[in-house]
């Protein structure tokens, strides 16, 4: 039993209960007296039994008269006469005890539970309190349901002040202010936190919450709110605070707010449509271009006009296609990974590979971002770094963030990657604190989709959690024109679609397919080609689905890699020659110096060879190479246009003459350039060395090392050292003392 259903039985609480009696009762006398008289005990004692009972027939009402269509209708004349109370008397009870937000709160919390949510309580024959509270001023309110204690409020443009007044031994009155606050309100909130729905009931003075559901802190949180700044003796007045603490609740109480409030939008499953109706507590830009989204009430003709242009803009292209029905399948995501009911053991994420400038971003910017969630703006590389709260900010909703032009998974979120492919939430804590405090722990139940050019996978098992669709598997279409037609209308599609997100499940439902794992990606696919026919049909419309997936795998080809791959096949061809029979070309220089007749012939066509101290390979493509190689399909024809494939401008001084060239890596670079200076500071090491006819012994290699970098650990350098010496084929010791046992006693293990 909560604290608004103990029965009034003190001095602090009696007198709303002492109206009551009054009312029907031939007495008058002072709320001590009556307290104190043998006399009166008998009456007191019936209207706290009546009031108990009525506590206890809400309890069996609520249990025995289920809600319809999700409303609890309370019927005050069939309440009293199934328990058997006189109905005047229980009236005015509620109207000066016990508030009906008493009966709203418990009727609320009985049916609304993780699965299911009351979406309200009505009222017949009896009036809630807000009405009578509507005829009488901030004061009379305030001397009516605040007797038994010398208390006066004054109200100046909802400024609170409360004032005690206190009777001096002369007879005079004294005044001390003892609390001052702005008007206050009530929420009665239900609230669901991604997982399930909570009740609560918060009591709010400006930005200060007090959760009047905490029965052990919310009176202390009260009197911190409201009581006199500085050195004030608070705890002479307990009493008072008491007093006004019960006013203020049950004058704000039964006008509450009833509000549904949520930390995540989303389809959440069977009763857990968190879309319309909610309000979310996170206020980023981008949830607050989505909450406009379900604001929208768009005409179903002039729905249907937009997807009758967004089949044109669709045409015949199955890449475009496959990114919106994958986006599709995502709004059910949560649902079809239900631990209880699970159709789906993977939702993969969604990886688009391209070359920059043919329409990746604007392709899913259209289908997704601004159809789905009303926004044109993708998250970026910094998105990801630093804070992970950064991150939890914008779990605003359970569908995909789509990130554009991202290389690399920062390395601490590989592992939630991992989590979230086969789970609906992925976890992630922040720091060396104590975990269970929750501004520690982050809850990620967002999945991702990432357009790029470039973007370097190397754990088997990571990328088993993605879709690979590759731009240079398909025919890419030219619509950029009707692309700026429809997009920025396009939202309202997204807005008929969560308005209609119950009849969009009622056909998956009836879905039949293999449920395999194996089977994750194509079932995918598959459930956002059945909602796209399902919102066509539904418009007289027919939805021509992809028809041809072809699902990349960990040989990720970028266009920076198909640049790489055409290049080096046109220098190969342009450096062939014939030498003793055999066939030789660039390659044979780079494995050999001394089959240079490559390198010559491919100066001839503006192309020249580089190898640096390290033995990394390029070829610097010049203007002149441009008129030998056949790059006109991959949209090359100036150097200029090789920086949108990430390839670096340089400088090469050949022939008296300084050419400017692309480089165009062969092999595998070494892309750390702290491993580089280190490699390099190892070879100068080497060729000193070797040029006094020495050997060089790895300990010396370490010693001098680990002195020029002692800003990295030395573990961490060490594991470099063994990387590179294993590179070179050498045999290496990793000890200062084996260094110095070296010097005295020299052995032959030594570095090539």
């Amino acid at each position: 039993m909560g604290e608004t259903d103990k029965a009034p039985t003190n001095e602090t609480n009696i007198a709303p209960l002492l109206r009551v009696i009054k009312k029907f009762e031939n007495i008058k006398v002072s709320n001590e007296l009556f307290l104190k008289n043998s006399e009166h005990r008998e009456i007191r004692t019936k209207y706290v039994e009546l009031y108990e009972k009525i506590i206890e027939s809400e309890d069996d009402y609520i249990q025995s008269k289920k809600p319809e269509n999700g409303i609890f209708v309370f019927d005050f004349e069939e309440f009293c006469k199934k328990y058997d109370m006189d109905l005047e008397k229980v009236r005015a009870l509620y109207k000066e005890v016990r508030c009906l937000t008493s009966f709203d709160s418990k009727a609320r919390e009985y049916y609304s539970t993780s699965d299911y949510e009351l979406e309200d309580v009505k009222y017949v024959g009896i009036e809630r309190l807000v009405d009578y509270i509507n005829n009488y001023t901030e004061e009379e309110l305030f001397t009516k349901w605040c007797r038994g204690g010398n208390l006066v409020l004054t109200n100046v443009r909802n400024v609170h002040r409360i004032d005690h007044k206190k009777m001096n031994d002369n007879g005079d009155y004294v005044t001390k202010t003892i609390a001052t606050y702005t008007k206050p309100k009530i929420e009665n909130v239900t609230y669901f936190n991604g997982e399930k729905f909570e009740n609560q009931l918060n009591l709010i003075f400006k930005d200060l919450t007090i959760d009047l559901t905490d029965d052990i802190n919310s009176f202390d949180d009260f009197i911190k709110t409201v009581k006199k700044t500085g050195n004030f003796p608070y705890e002479q007045y307990l009493h008072e605070y008491n007093r006004l603490f019960e006013y203020v609740i049950k004058r704000y109480k039964e006008d509450a707010k009833m509000i549904k409030r949520t930390g995540i939008y989303g389809y959440f499953g069977e009763e857990k449509n968190i879309l319309h109706g909610w309000e979310s507590d996170k206020d980023s830009p981008r949830a607050r271009d989505f909450k406009e989204l379900l604001e929208m009430d768009p005409e179903e003709d002039e729905v249907k006009e937009l997807l009758i242009d967004l089949k044109k803009y669709f045409g015949s292209e199955d890449f475009i296609k496959i990114i919106f029905e994958y986006g599709l399948a995502s709004i059910f995501r949560y649902d079809l990974m239900n631990p209880n009911n699970k159709k789906l053991h993977k939702f993969p994420f969604l990886l688009v590979i391209g070359k920059q400038a043919i329409g990746k971003t604007a392709r899913m910017n259209l289908v997704f971002n601004k159809l789905l969630l009303n926004s044109n703006t993708p998250y970026l590389n910094d998105d990801l770094e630093g804070s992970k709260s950064k991150m939890a900010k914008e779990q605003f909703i359970n569908l995909p963030m789509w990130f554009d032009e991202l290389e690399e998974f920062p390395p601490q979120m590989k592992e939630l990657i991992k989590q979230m492919a086969t789970q609906q939430v992925g976890i992630v804590t922040r720091g060396n604190k104590n975990v269970t405090k929750a501004d520690h722990v982050f809850l990620i139940r967002r999945p991702f989709i990432i357009s790029t050019n470039k973007f370097k996978i190397h754990d088997p098992a990571l990328m088993d959690r993605f879709i690979v669709l590759s731009a240079y598997d398909y025919e890419l279409e030219n619509n950029s024109e009707i692309s700026q037609k429809i997009l920025p209308d396009v939202n309202k599609i997204g807005a008929w679609i969560f308005k209609n997100i119950e009849l969009l499940k009622k056909h998956i439902d009836t879905l039949e397919y293999d449920f395999a794992r194996e089977e994750a990606n194509n079932n995918t696919i598959m459930i956002g080609r059945e909602i796209a026919k399902t919102i066509y049909g539904h418009f007289g419309l027919e939805y021509e689905p992809s028809t041809k997936i072809i699902y990349g795998d960990s040989n990720i080809s970028t266009s920076n890699d198909k640049l790489k791959k055409i290049i080096l096949s046109e220098a190969i061809s342009l450096s062939t020659w014939l030498e003793a029979g055999v066939k030789r070309n660039i390659l044979d220089y780079i494995e050999d110096e001394k089959y240079d007749m490559g390198k010559l012939q491919l100066q001839k066509y503006g192309i020249f060879v580089k190898k640096d101290r390290l033995n990394n390979c390029s070829l610097l493509i010049t203007k002149t190479a441009l008129e030998y190689m056949n790059l006109e399909d991959e949209g090359i024809k100036t150097l200029a246009e090789f920086e949108a494939h990430n390839f670096k401008r340089c400088q090469h001084w050949h022939d008296h003459k300084n050419h400017y060239c692309v480089e165009i890596p062969i092999g595998d670079h070494e892309d750390d350039p702290e491993k580089v200076r280190i490699k390099t500071k190892m070879i100068e090491i080497l060729e000193k060395n070797n040029e006094k006819g020495e050997k060089t012994h790895i300990a010396e290699v370490t010693f001098v090392i680990r002195e020029l970098f002692d800003h990295r650990k030395t573990e961490e350098l060490d594991q470099i050292i063994e990387e590179i010496i294993a590179e070179m084929n050498g045999v290496y010791i990793t000890t200062v003392n084996d260094y110095m046992e070296y010097i005295k006693n020299p052995v032959q293990k030594t570095v090539q």
